[in-house]
């Protein structure tokens, strides 16, 4: 199998300023929960002070965490192997796995229910399939557009066929126009 290119990024892209700056904010509670922490002798046992600013702590990092992260997903077609990154500003974790070998690209609606409203909604999911029946998902978005170009670009850099799915029971192969070399 030829490769067009030697590397594959699919990424979230960049965080809007408003998501910055509200977990930087959840980062300095954070900060402030713990060194509220830090003279634990001067409360009552019977308070539960201490408890209750670990729990303000943990609570301020993981909504700080939640709104910085960003999930990338990466592709060394040299070295045969993918990783799902997750990036919270500077730091970046992931680990290396094989890349099996992808046998087509689908792009694909996917209903759920929604809580929230007592309604059901849908998004639509790129994935990539090998070994028949499994595949796992490098994509997921709201609008199907968005999608497709996605599911595009990675058939045509996989070298592979693209399946159209976004409508139910309207399956259908998408001619992709290679690139020119």
């Amino acid at each position: 199998m030829q490769f067009k290119e030697k590397e594959i990024i699919v990424t979230e892209g960049v965080l809007p300023l408003w998501s910055k700056v509200l977990g930087a904010i959840c980062f300095c509670l954070m900060a402030f929960f713990i060194i509220k922490l830090l003279p634990l002798q001067s409360y009552r046992a019977d308070d539960n002070l201490g408890e209750k600013y670990l729990l303000a702590a943990c609570l301020a990092l993981n909504f700080a965490l939640i709104l910085v992260m960003v999930i990338n997903i990466k592709f060394d077609l040299v070295k045969k192997r993918y990783k799902r990154q997750y990036t919270f500003g500077f730091v970046k974790l992931g680990l290396w796995r094989q890349l099996p070998n992808i046998e087509y690209v689908s792009v694909f609606k996917q209903m759920y229910y929604n809580e929230e409203n007592d309604d059901t909604s849908h998004q639509y999911n790129v994935n990539l399939w090998y070994n028949g029946t499994k595949h796992f998902t490098v994509y997921t978005h709201p609008i199907a557009e968005a999608c497709m170009n996605i599911g595009k670009s990675v058939a045509i850099k996989l070298d592979v066929d693209l399946l159209d799915a976004t409508v139910a029971n309207d399956y259908r192969w998408v001619t992709l126009k290679q690139e020119q070399e």
